[in-house]
């Protein structure tokens, strides 16, 4: 279970130190970008890019700046759960100490830490907007057109 947990947040460390952000990982087939552009609300790691041109003040800058460690955080907690969940199935059917029901339970389980991170998601969106002017998000999505 250590090996599986380890191998999870060294991915993890990984790709963030890598420089990328919470919205540019998928995760449990939940696409930051689709969400973002289906609800027309920006995600903090993409206004933070365009903070220049966006004009942000420093109190945004430093909100946004929470908002997105917030969504690395819950994505880091969705993966490691996610990790430990996989490590208990494989368990169990390696030792053949299962049933239907516990198949049932850990699998079902999936979908939790899909919604949750998708809520988290839809929360930092929903932040992000509320951080930035309306002037800004006009310009935002100017931004955004190809």
């Amino acid at each position: 279970m250590l090996k599986c947990l380890l191998i999870a947040v060294l991915l993890l460390a990984t790709n963030l130190s890598n420089g990328q952000s919470a919205d540019s990982l998928t995760f449990l087939n939940v696409d930051p970008a689709a969400l973002s552009a289906k609800y027309n609300f920006p995600l903090p790691g993409e206004v933070l890019k365009l903070r220049q041109q966006l004009a942000l003040t420093a109190l945004q800058v430093s909100r946004l700046n929470d908002i997105n460690k917030t969504l690395l955080l819950k994505r880091a907690e969705t993966t490691i759960s996610h990790a430990r969940n996989e490590h208990v199935l494989d368990s169990m059917f390696r030792t053949r100490r299962l049933n239907e029901g516990s198949i049932i339970f850990y699998t079902n389980r999936y979908g939790l830490y899909q919604g949750e991170l998708r809520g988290a998601l839809l929360i930092a969106c929903y932040n992000t907007r509320q951080v930035l002017t309306a002037a800004q998000l006009a310009k935002f999505a100017q931004l955004q057109k190809p």
